[in-house]
Formats: structure tokens, sequence, C-alpha cells
């Protein structure tokens, strides 16, 4: 009859078994998007000193995987402060004066702030979607990023202009060495579809004449 030989591990074993587990999680850090250009009927920008609240608690969600992606490996993607600097760095191209504040002011909490008008960016809708195509001896992944933004500007005396609008972005590459071409994948399709996002909300801003005649009106 055999004996069953029961096996301790020793303490360094369970501390590589715990390393193992861990390294199928990435952390993927998103840079701000690059600075696009902006479509704008005017020449000059919105003179005035701006607030601006953008609430992008939404892009910390982990990109969704399907069947076949990784399937051992969990994906953390945060995108919350890239997305404040991106749409913050957009609109500096159209505003002489603004600056991200922490919470959405009204009426008069402006001008006591000594703010002309604020605009507030919510995401209100954010995906990220990663799929594997498959080749010859090896494999590319996709990225699709989705974003629906909902914004308004408004002066002391109340809004002036707002709206919604969804914006989609994909990136695709190699696959990498244990997934780690899903990185830079998903990063790259947010930075795509922040940029494109920030560019198409800069537009609706610069081109209002209602906020404009109501900021010419106040300075």
């Amino acid at each position: 009859m055999f004996k069953v030989k029961m096996v301790r591990l020793k303490p360094i074993a369970i501390v590589i078994s715990v390393l193992m587990i861990s390294a199928c999680s990435h952390q993927t850090a998103v840079a701000p998007a690059a600075p696009q250009t902006v479509r704008s009927d005017y020449q000059s920008k919105i003179p005035g000193r701006f607030a601006l609240f953008v609430n992008s608690e939404k892009m910390s969600q982990p990109p969704r995987q399907k069947e076949g992606v990784c399937g051992f490996h969990s994906f953390n993607l945060d995108a919350r402060n890239a997305m404040k600097t991106s749409v913050l760095s957009s609109l500096r191209s159209v505003i002489e004066v603004i600056e991200l504040v922490p919470a959405k002011m009204e009426g008069s909490q402006l001008s006591r702030a000594g703010y002309d008008a604020i605009i507030t960016a919510e995401v209100e809708g954010y995906s990220l979607e990663l799929e594997l195509s498959e080749r010859f001896f090896t494999a590319d992944i996709i990225a699709e990023a989705e974003l629906r933004i909902a914004f308004t500007a408004e002066t002391a005396a109340g809004r002036t202009t707002g709206g919604t609008f969804d914006e989609d972005s994909e990136h695709k590459n190699g696959l990498g060495t244990l997934c780690s071409g899903v990185n830079t994948a998903s990063s790259k399709a947010v930075e795509k579809v922040m940029g494109a996002a920030a560019s198409e909300l800069s537009e609706r801003i610069s081109n209002s004449d209602r906020l404009r005649k109501a900021i010419g009106e106040r300075i």
C-alpha cells in the first residue's frame, strides 16, 4: 500500500504563490489626451474668468472582457483625473481664463468666488470593452471605449447653453506577453475618446452665441 505524503508549503513557497496570483492583476495608467484642433466660428477666445467642474467618477470602472480575453488576468484602469485634465486643457484653447473647481457652483456663489461663469461636464456613460482578434501564431487585442457627456454653461443669471453627446474610439495592438498589450490598447482607446469628447465640448462652448453675449454683457 502506498502512503500519501503530506507536503507542507514552506513560507517562501506561500509568498511565491501569492506573488504569482497578484501578478495577474494589471493597473493601467492613463495619460491626459493630447491637444486636438477645435473648430470654432470665432477667432477670439471667450473673455472672462470661468470655473470648470468635471464629474468623471464613472471612469474608474474596470474594462469588460469578452469571452476568451485573458481570462486569468484582471485589469484596472482609472481615467478620472486624466479626463479632468483633458477637458481643462481643451477649454483653455477657447476661454481666456478657466480653472478646475471641486464642486459645482450656482448663482451668487459664482460672483462671490470671482467667476463670470461655470462649465459643468458630467460623464453620464462610460464603457471600455476588450476583444481578442486571433491570427496565425499570434493575436491582437482590440479596445473599444465609449463616452456620453452632459454639459452646461451657466452665468450667475442662469444657464446659457448645454446638451449631451456621445463619442467612441478604438485601438488595436498585439496581445503581448502575459497579456501586456491590453494595457496599451486600453489606455490608448481611452485617451482617444477623451480627446474627442474634450474637443467636441470646447467646440460647442466656443460656438455658443448665447454664452458669448451673456459674458459680453457681464464684463
